[in-house]
């Protein structure tokens, strides 16, 4: 199994008001920033793309860091995205430069480190 280690900066979101906000209004990020939206329960979780300044990638984890989903939703696109089954964890970090600085696969595990 792929394994890819977060080392970035990652603002962790938990409870009912910071999964809800997530990254809404927020006009940029840095590229080495991400926010992991930790869920009370393994499910499908749902994130909606509600005023977003920027595109985002979606890197939805299951248990034990495995990558079940990852998707690039774009701004104009006011939509809902439905995690997996089994969804734990949704990091969110901006897409532009995504491509060579995460090596994330579907399958795969993530780790968070320093």
């Amino acid at each position: 199994m792929e394994e890819m280690i977060f080392e970035r900066y990652i603002e962790w979101a938990r409870g009912e008001f910071a999964l809800n906000r997530g990254l809404m209004c927020r006009d940029d990020m840095l590229d080495d920033w991400a926010m992991a939206l930790v869920f009370p329960l393994a499910d499908a979780q749902i994130i909606t793309m509600h005023l977003m300044q920027f595109p985002i990638v979606l890197i939805a984890l299951g248990e034990d860091g495995k990558v079940l989903d990852l998707v690039r939703l774009e701004t104009q696109e006011a939509q809902d995205y439905v995690s997996p089954e089994g969804t734990l964890i949704v990091v969110e970090m901006k897409a532009d430069g995504f491509e060579g600085r995460i090596d994330a696969i579907v399958g795969g595990r993530c780790m968070f480190g320093e």
